[in-house]
């Protein structure tokens, strides 16, 4: 019989030894249960940023120059000067001579 076996009969090493063992299987255990964790918050992560990406292109199409326009016409009651209420500003830098 080898000699490693004699040192294993031993009561205390050989308790010490399935503590250890068991330990090991716990430690497994809770790194793969913290694993699932990560690949969850991941997965949460990715349609947090693909949510955010729809409404920042959302927002991008809804500010154009006619959706303004409609917006301030329809819900503020704005309307667009006419020709007869445009009047040319003077750049005040000119002399009033030219």
């Amino acid at each position: 019989m080898p000699r490693w076996v004699d040192k294993l009969s031993n009561p205390i090493l050989l308790g010490l030894l399935v503590a250890c063992a068991l330990y090991v299987v716990s430690l497994r255990h809770h790194a793969r249960h913290l694993y699932n964790e990560l690949e969850t918050a991941r997965q949460y992560r990715d349609k947090l940023e693909m949510a955010y990406r729809d409404m920042e292109r959302d927002q991008a199409m809804h500010y154009t120059q006619p959706n303004i326009e409609k917006i301030a016409t329809d819900v503020l009651g704005m309307q667009a000067p006419g020709a007869h209420e445009l009047h040319p500003l003077r750049n005040a830098n000119t002399k009033s001579g030219h």
